[in-house]
């Protein structure tokens, strides 16, 4: 190979590389502004508007738990991020296995966290009375 060739064949291969490079950037440019955009980070002001929102409401809304208390989305989050401090978008939910079940597993997400359960208020509701129920007979 002659050393014009050789130089040329060079500065093909920089040009794929660098090519090569910066498609690399730009994805992973583009990759990080979704992920970004996907996972928004929660509001500064969530603490407060959880807090006020335990003092309003401060015992699960299924068995009257007062122990491991979740602040529960009616409409997730990661779903809705306008929603997060709405104040009617908020239920309390417990983790403390009173009577058997996790009231925020089972009542707010249907027994799998990966999802979500719309009629959560409803089922609330109902299931609290049948406690109530059962507790009286």
């Amino acid at each position: 190979m002659s050393k014009r060739n050789y130089q040329k064949n060079n500065r093909r291969q920089r040009f794929r590389k660098e090519f090569m490079r910066t498609r690399f950037l730009i994805f992973s440019l583009i990759f990080i502004a979704i992920a970004s955009l996907c996972f928004a980070g929660r509001s500064s002001r969530w603490p407060k508007v959880r807090a006020a929102h335990l003092k309003k409401q401060p015992a699960c809304m299924v068995c009257g738990g007062v122990k491991k208390i979740e602040v529960h989305h009616i409409i997730p989050f990661s779903q809705n991020p306008e929603l997060e401090l709405d104040p009617n978008n908020l239920i309390t939910l417990c983790e403390t296995k009173k009577y058997g079940i996790n009231c925020h597993l089972l009542i707010g997400h249907c027994g799998n966290y990966r999802w979500s359960n719309p009629d959560v208020v409803q089922d609330a509701n109902y299931w609290r009375l049948k406690i109530i129920e059962a507790r009286n007979h």
